[in-house]
């Protein structure tokens, strides 16, 4: 390494550690000059963009860390930052990817413009609105779905990312292990064994600390597995993302959440099944997902014991039955621009119903669909339900081609977690999201950038 290359490693870990010391302006200042080296040492866009995904694991929690900003945003602006002024192709001598507008861009920016209006119209009952708007509802996942073509152009910038999620995966599992056993203790951050800090601390909650969204990123992790076992050509590889599947399907048991229960199994059987070159593993799969469940209910203490009282709990059943029927409601009384962004669901249209009690009447909607349809009406539903079946459901089952096989079986598998967890909670977490549409961005790379250019060909007759 050269002397030049040892300063700036240097100083991007002296700046890193000033900002986890830091506070306010001075924290921030130092994670800004860590990352402006990491971008002066020509670190590609799409590993930028990778980390930053990667640190959205921690994004709403960032303050309980001693951190003063979300070091996402930073690295995702630096990342998007190295993309608009083509630093990594003008080092490589590469011709930044070109990308054209697709029917799937305008829906997307159909969608926003709604959200963004319906939120300045109306007053907000959630404080974080605006970050919901950007997270979770689409707007920086659009964009990461637009410019995925040009993030990760080539094997290597892909094979990135993918390592970057199996670190993630392996975290996140190893640390559901452990809150699983009864070691909380020792997980990291800190904060995911304070009780006053999240929510489900007798559950596997990871550093979402919340354990139907730290499901999610399991799962998102075993996605990174999966991708990993088809894409890496070394043995080394294959084996640690290979050994991470099982490992992060134990994790979601540790989750307590029936809803992740049935993500998971969805997940495993589109992810076994929907591949030819899988679907001979089903058997030999079940049969040892079987034996790590009976082993985990066998060894854990008081396991059993908390997943009976965890699938027998009616009260979540009630709530989202009651505000499911209330968000119909409000949609039936506001069926074109709805309630207003982020307006929750409650009185008027909550009343007892004949078969079970009235609950969770301050509960957010714990359905995805329902919750904007109820929210946004038809006016905001219909064009983000368009995005989301012409950007992510189109791709998964389009045909991809050799390179991008394996990013559309991971597609096709998280894309079944994300939407039988989007049926049961609000997923509040960029994480998942993200996720979800820089897959999904990736699968539709060849619709979105231009052909290559070919030579015409010459036809010669047969007479020569």
């Amino acid at each position: 390494m050269r002397r030049r290359d040892r300063l700036a490693v240097g100083v991007a870990i002296g700046a890193l550690v000033a900002a986890i010391s830091g506070a306010g302006l001075i924290g921030l200042a130092a994670f800004s000059i860590a990352v402006a080296t990491v971008v002066w040492f020509q670190v590609s866009p799409g590993l930028l963009v990778s980390l930053a995904l990667a640190a959205t694991v921690f994004s709403t929690h960032t303050q309980d860390m001693g951190l003063p900003i979300q070091p996402e945003r930073v690295l995702l602006a630096a990342g998007l930052a190295s993309l608009a002024v083509g630093l990594p192709f003008s080092f490589s001598r590469q011709r930044l990817p070109q990308l054209r507008w697709r029917a799937v861009h305008s829906w997307m920016l159909l969608a926003i413009a709604v959200a963004l209006i319906s939120m300045l119209a109306t007053k907000a009952t959630v404080p974080d609105g605006s970050f919901i708007l950007l997270d979770d509802y689409g707007i920086i996942p659009f964009v990461l779905f637009a410019l995925a073509p040009a993030l990760y152009p080539n094997e290597r910038e892909r094979s990135r990312l993918v390592a970057v999620l199996v670190v993630v995966g392996w975290y996140l599992a190893i640390t559901a292990f452990l809150e699983g056993i009864g070691l909380k203790h020792l997980t990291w951050p800190a904060y995911i064994n304070n009780p006053s800090i999240g929510a489900h601390f007798d559950r596997a909650r990871g550093p979402f600390v919340e354990a139907t969204i730290n499901g999610l990123g399991l799962l998102g992790g075993v996605t990174a597995g999966i991708i990993g076992v088809q894409l890496w050509r070394s043995r080394a590889a294959k084996w640690v993302a290979g050994a991470l599947i099982p490992f992060g399907l134990l994790g979601c048991v540790f989750t307590l959440t029936r809803g992740v229960w049935i993500a998971a199994a969805a997940f495993t059987l589109v992810a076994i099944l929907g591949n030819p070159r899988t679907r001979r593993f089903f058997v030999p799969v079940v049969l040892a997902a079987l034996a790590a469940l009976l082993l985990a209910f066998t060894l854990v203490p008081g396991l059993t014991q908390k997943a009976d009282t965890r699938a027998s709990d009616q009260q979540p059943v009630w709530d989202r039955l009651n505000n499911n029927r209330a968000a119909i409601v409000a949609f039936e009384h506001h069926p074109f621009t709805g309630l207003g962004w982020q307006r929750t669901v409650g009185n008027p249209y909550l009343w007892q119903a004949d078969t079970y009690p009235l609950t969770g009447a301050t509960v957010v909607v714990h359905n995805v669909f329902l919750s904007n349809l109820a929210q946004l009406g038809l006016v905001g539903f219909v064009p983000w339900c368009a995005a989301l079946v012409l950007g992510v459901l189109l791709p998964a089952l389009r045909r991809a081609p050799p390179p991008l096989l394996p990013f559309r079986a991971g597609l096709q598998a998280f894309l079944v977690a994300w939407l039988g967890i989007a049926m049961f909670a609000p997923l509040a977490g960029p994480f998942p999201n993200y996720l979800l549409f820089l897959l999904a961005g990736i699968v539709s790379a060849p619709q979105t950038s231009f052909p290559p250019r070919i030579a015409p060909v010459q036809v010669v007759s047969a007479g020569g």
